[in-house]
């Protein structure tokens, strides 16, 4: 009897029962958790298995682009080192990636297209910066560097007070300064020929007028970049603020664009007296008018 009530009372007992449940929800936390294991195994396997590939597909344009380098140095043609990121994501997807996809399209990766057209986008920093380089090229460049210089003195440094020292035989000492705040302070420490100084006050005389000219071509210059700058950031803002239709593509169609760019490219139909409708200087005076581009055919 005793044996009975103790059987009972086991079967009955709620710690076995919450003990049995726990033990059920530990094995069963346990198979979740191998089996998460193993997905996430799974998942770098395939991931590591991609990236050697991308690996192997970068050893092999690597040591193409190298051997290029090579026979371009052998033949004396050695390329300039110094190329800015933008030119080279776009003469590198212009000469591999788009010839690569034409030919065989599953050669390529997403991620690759998906890197070369971020890098390359209208707004990319590299783009943005490119810009700024070639603006700041004309700037820096659009006069002669004595005549950069002249323009300098001119500005810390009135037509009257140049000529006056320009004629005078012996230095002064009022000219004279220890200390360089301006081009001033530099041109006052030299004296120069008596022939080149009467050359330097005539020099003067018309200078100035045309260097106030040439400033106000620069700060055009300027405002004309920013205004450029400002119209792609609105372009972009406006594709990146359109969410409806995520864009969506198939690496043949990326093989499509590639030859379609290709053969506008190739018709001279990006140019920018094409595109942009700006006409060429044909005539053979010096003076350009009507926003004439360049005389030289492309």
């Amino acid at each position: 009897m005793d044996k009975m009530e103790s059987k009972s009372s086991n079967t009955t007992d709620p710690t076995i029962s919450i003990k049995s449940k726990k033990i059920k929800d530990t094995k069963q936390r346990s198979q979740e958790y191998r089996k998460r294991k193993k997905e996430f195994v799974e998942s770098l396997r395939t991931e590591v298995k991609s990236l050697h590939l991308e690996i192997e597909q970068l050893k092999i344009e690597n040591k193409r682009l190298q051997e290029k380098l090579k026979l371009a140095e052998e033949n004396g043609k050695s390329q300039d080192p110094v190329v800015p990121p933008l030119k080279r994501n776009e003469q590198y997807c212009e000469d591999h990636l788009w010839v690569d996809i034409k030919k065989d399209p599953s050669s390529i990766r997403y991620s690759m297209i998906d890197k070369v057209a971020q890098d390359m986008r209208d707004a990319s920093e590299d783009r943005i910066n490119f810009i700024k380089e070639q603006f700041n090229n004309i700037l820096s460049n659009m006069l002669s560097l004595p005549t950069r210089c002249n323009v300098s003195i001119f500005k810390s440094m009135s037509v009257k007070e140049y000529d006056m020292y320009c004629s005078n035989k012996k230095r002064k000492k009022k000219y004279f300064s220890k200390k360089i705040e301006s081009a001033k302070d530099i041109f006052t420490q030299y004296t120069f020929s008596e022939p080149l100084s009467k050359y330097m006050i005539y020099y003067s005389s018309f200078a100035v007028k045309i260097f106030g000219r040439f400033e106000s071509v620069a700060q055009e210059l300027v405002l004309q970049r920013n205004k450029l700058f400002n119209l792609i950031n609105e372009m972009q803002d406006l594709i990146d603020s359109n969410t409806e239709l995520p864009v969506s593509y198939e690496k043949e169609d990326i093989a499509k664009i590639a030859d379609m760019c290709a053969k506008i490219k190739e018709h001279k139909l990006i140019s920018p007296h094409v595109l942009w409708d700006i006409p060429k200087k044909i005539h053979e005076n010096k003076k350009y008018e009507g926003g004439e581009l360049t005389d030289q055919e492309e």
